[in-house]
């Protein structure tokens, strides 16, 4: 499967609340979590499989993260585009994803309730969103406990570090911009459009 083909598969199931990329669909107005579908290459070409994909955008990224994402179908299930049934299948993905987004506050939980340090350091910055500095703390405490071994470790670490000095200074404008700021290049980086 290739874009083209994805676009041919999803455009008609479209309505004003979508909006078509090359390798996904999602659902506007984007706030601090885009929800959609995108499809990923399969090694049986031409089979695909589906995701109903869900990602926090307040956490620095600048490539598509499925942590918070389900396989739709099952994560062995691979698509065929020309198989009569894949249409209905996104459709049927296209509605679940819209029912999880108006479910979905800002704190996402990662599928099946496991926690990593990196989904811990995402859920710290949602509860920060949603002005639970308390719990923000705690969980950035426990990220910090974290031995980093790789760079993006340490990355991550200085950023919860920077993160949990801010709000225990009282100063949770600077930490909500800090957010702000890495939503911006997050909606940059993927070329979704918020609108």
């Amino acid at each position: 499967m290739d874009s083209a083909a994805w676009k041919r598969l999803v455009k008609p199931l479209l309505d004003d609340d979508w909006l078509l990329k090359d390798r996904f669909a999602h659902l506007r107005p984007v706030s601090w979590v885009v929800h959609g579908v995108l499809w990923e290459a399969s090694a049986s070409e031409p089979g695909f499989y589906l995701w109903r994909w869900h990602m926090p955008l307040y956490q620095p990224a600048t490539v598509v993260d499925l942590s918070w994402s389900d396989r739709h179908g099952g994560g062995s299930r691979i698509f065929n585009v020309a198989d009569e049934s894949t249409r209905a299948a996104v459709a049927e993905a296209m509605t679940l994803v819209r029912a999880e987004a108006a479910e979905t506050e800002v704190v996402i939980d990662p599928p099946g309730g496991v926690d990593s340090v990196g989904t811990m350091e995402v859920r710290a910055y949602g509860l920060l969103l949603e002005g639970n500095h308390g719990g923000a703390t705690e969980v950035l405490k426990r990220v910090l406990r974290h031995e980093a071994k790789y760079a993006w470790q340490e990355e991550m670490l200085q950023r919860a570090e920077f993160m949990l000095s801010t709000i225990e200074r009282g100063c949770h404008g600077e930490a909500l911009q800090q957010l702000t700021v890495w939503r911006t290049a997050c909606l940059a980086a993927l070329k979704i459009d918020a609108e």
